[in-house]
């Protein structure tokens, strides 16, 4: 019987000592399949879940590379732009499609104020940031609008805001370092072309600019 086995290791136990631990270890047993079991379960949904996202990421990817194509946007998309139209759209793919385009649109008004900024002679335009702006390359202009425009996490009103306090020079010296700034990654206009998320190996170039 199974409480002479356990006396075997105890004498001191009794018949009904070793009874009671006989069925909590049958309880203990009983718990840990269930937890092993429901761990399971978790681990198959977050699976399922991921190639849910990847068939839809793959879908998006698609529409993305049309846009490009059909010279719908003049900008790469990174990897990041695409999750924000899916999850903006609750992974609708037409609505992720034309989240992208509206993104594309506001990047191009942040590359125009850019180079608006730029070309201000204003009194008011004497400040260091007006100056750093000027000095910019025309790839130079487009690779900060789309640093910019991450780090604002798509939202336009912060971006055209950081173009007051952003140090020009600075941001795309940390973004080409690949560093971070307050936490976030910075990511550059020709790393999304080279990790094939984007349209072309060029940005927009100047003629986003607004003259």
């Amino acid at each position: 019987e199974p409480w002479r086995a356990l006396s075997e290791y105890n004498p001191f136990l009794s018949e009904e000592r070793c009874s009671h631990m006989l069925v909590a270890l049958a309880g203990v047993l009983l718990r840990s399949v269930r937890v092993a079991q429901a761990n399971a379960s978790v681990a198959g949904i977050g699976q399922l879940i991921a190639l849910i996202r990847s068939a839809l990421e793959m879908e998006v990817e698609s529409a993305a590379s049309l846009l490009s194509s059909s010279g719908l946007s003049e900008w790469p998309f990174s990897r990041r732009m695409k999750r924000h139209a899916l999850v903006a759209a609750s992974y609708d793919i037409p609505l992720a499609t034309d989240r992208l385009q509206e993104l594309c649109e506001h990047l191009s008004a942040l590359r125009g104020e850019i180079e608006r900024l730029s070309r201000d002679t204003t009194p008011a335009s004497t400040d260091s940031n007006h100056t750093a702006l000027a000095a910019l390359s025309a790839a130079d202009k487009d690779e900060l609008a789309f640093v910019l425009f991450h780090l604002a996490e798509f939202d336009p009103t912060r971006a055209h805001a950081s173009l007051a306090t952003a140090a020009p020079g600075h941001v795309l010296d940390l973004a080409r370092r690949g560093c971070c700034l307050a936490g976030r990654e910075l990511v550059l206009l020709g790393e999304a072309c080279s990790a094939g998320d984007g349209g072309g190996d060029e940005g927009p170039g100047d003629s986003t600019g607004g003259g």
